[in-house]
């Protein structure tokens, strides 16, 4: 249900208005005791509903408006109609004192106005929460045998675990979506592989430290064979170290001489009532705040304190994530991002030692540094991706160059989509066929056939 900028405002007081309404009938027909106990089987009624919104669909705070706005009507059921009208003159003119004085006394917001204004807006589980629910499943999800990453794999299965960011999981026409995955390149390694299940654990926006927390619920389900993890030139160190609303609103690692995680069970404000978890973090902002910050100041504030509490635990937050321009222009932050990753690239490579399986490391490639006339790629992401390969031989990994799937001769916009990053269905199948030649040798010990990109040689193109 769409709301347009003129009906906005309308529906938001219908919003209001009926469940007022409601409950003035309510609380003017029955006794207080009666209507007392009506409206708490009517709160009871609504966190049932708000437990079962597990994928954001309608906004639970519009419920939770709804419930206090039938309250309201029954508390004031025997009040004079002129009271209820003085309260509300009251309460509006606190609202534009607040306003005038927030106008005057607040930076300018950074949050531009929020252009949903739909009664049931798409779901705004935050990059922050959907890790959460892959990192520890009890979050989010209860039926883990079910889970659609697993591609019909039984506990005790032989599995082999993919982890990376968007590249894993964007394609085609469904920008965004993960409910269906049959044609991204790690499917295709699936099909081409009769004795193992291939695992898709790719989470958008995310970097390392998601994967590696990631990890234990499978390998504690399942007969891990091998661990491949994607690093992503482009992002992959600024995506690194975000704050999680299940870690305390921080950083998943300490990082000390090693990388030492912060959060082993989930660990957040309220985190041990789903209803709650699901209020806070599935749901949309409440109607009221999305069309107020269409012409205040004042409630875009409001809204950017409720992403904070969504994003990082506590609205109060305001340590920045770190951004790719701050690795551009900043040496000593490039350093130690490269110093944590180092950390969680040891952390990985011990824990697939300790847990007997193969861990290969794949270092995807950055379209818009591939060449489109013939030679070698060029760009910052190609330098990170050069440094990033130095690391892994230095710590002793096994690494596939990913960037010859698209060799020079081969670098075309087929390939992707129209960001210029992410794959094309053309894109997926083609890293796939390279991946199920240069890859799946190695999680089973064999060598496979050299390649070399720097000087814009195929040896082998599939």
């Amino acid at each position: 249900m769409e709301a347009s900028s003129a009906w906005a405002p309308v529906l938001l007081i219908l919003l209001a208005l009926g469940p007022w309404l409601a409950g003035r009938a309510m609380g003017r027909a029955t006794s207080w005791r009666a209507g007392r106990l009506a409206l708490a089987g009517a709160v009871a009624a609504v966190v049932v509903v708000v437990v079962d919104l597990r994928w954001g669909t309608v906004s639970a705070w519009d419920l939770v408006f709804m419930v206090v706005a039938a309250w309201l009507g029954a508390v004031t059921a025997r009040v004079e109609p002129r009271s209820v009208l003085a309260s509300l003159g009251s309460a509006t003119l606190f609202l534009v004192v607040v306003e005038v004085v927030g106008r005057m006394a607040l930076p300018a917001p950074h949050l531009a106005p929020d252009p949903d204004w739909s009664l049931f807006p798409r779901g705004s589980a935050t990059t922050g929460w959907a890790a959460c629910e892959l990192m520890y499943p009890s979050l989010g999800l209860p039926d883990f045998e079910n889970d659609w990453r697993r591609h019909g794999a039984r506990p005790g299965d032989p599995v082999v675990l993919h982890v990376g960011d968007s590249m894993l999981v964007f394609g085609e026409l469904d920008h965004g979506s993960m409910s269906d995955l049959p044609g991204r390149f790690v499917a295709r390694m699936d099909d081409a592989d009769p004795h193992r299940t291939h695992v898709n654990l790719g989470q958008p926006g995310t970097a390392l430290d998601v994967g590696l927390m990631a990890l234990p619920p499978w390998v504690d389900r399942y007969d891990v064979r091998a661990v491949v993890l994607y690093f992503f030139a482009d992002n992959d160190l600024s995506d690194l170290d975000r704050r999680y609303p299940c870690c305390r609103g921080g950083l998943l690692f300490d990082y000390g001489d090693q990388a030492v995680p912060r959060c082993p069970t989930p660990d957040g404000p309220l985190f041990g009532s789903q209803a709650v978890q699901d209020l806070l973090f599935r749901s949309g902002p409440p109607l009221v705040v999305r069309v107020a910050t269409r012409w205040s100041p004042v409630w875009r504030h409001v809204r950017g304190r409720l992403d904070a509490f969504a994003r990082h635990g506590t609205p109060w937050a305001t340590t920045p994530d770190t951004t790719d321009d701050d690795l551009a222009h900043d040496a000593h932050a490039l350093d130690e991002a490269w110093r944590r990753y180092r950390l969680l690239l040891e952390r990985a490579r011990d824990g697939a030692a300790a847990g007997g399986y193969p861990l290969v490391v794949v270092d995807l490639p950055v379209g818009p540094d591939l060449s489109r006339a013939g030679g070698p790629p060029s760009g910052d992401a190609w330098e990170r991706s050069r440094t990033f390969e130095a690391l892994c031989d230095t710590l002793g990994l096994v690494h596939v160059d990913a960037w010859q799937a698209m060799s020079p001769d081969a670098a075309d916009d087929r390939w992707f989509l129209h960001d210029g990053y992410h794959l094309s269905a053309a894109g997926h199948a083609r890293l796939g066929a390279w991946l199920t030649t240069h890859l799946l040798p190695l999680l089973d010990g064999d060598p496979v056939p050299p390649q070399d990109v720097r000087d814009g040689t195929d040896a082998s193109s599939p």
